[in-house]
């Protein structure tokens, strides 16, 4: 498993949810199946819902638990 940064500042702007998940994915250094391990959730399941419009709270929350970080520091991270 990677280290958490110490600074969760580094979370950078984006324009959608998915485009945030996929930068905190990137920023935290995970591959999709590393993440979906941490969450036990399939591969498949990461890159749909990087790609996706329509992504559940639960699922959201299970992600951002992974990361430690709260949903007002995802959100602050989106423009």
């Amino acid at each position: 498993m990677t280290d958490k940064p110490a600074d969760k500042t580094r979370v950078k702007r984006a324009a959608s949810v998915s485009a945030m998940l996929r930068e905190l994915r990137f920023n935290f250094g995970f591959t999709q199946q590393q993440l979906g391990e941490q969450i036990h959730k399939s591969r498949q399941s990461i890159s749909l819902s990087e790609n996706s419009k329509n992504i559940s709270l639960n699922f959201l929350f299970d992600i951002i638990d992974a990361y430690d970080i709260s949903l007002d520091e995802f959100f602050s991270g989106m423009e």
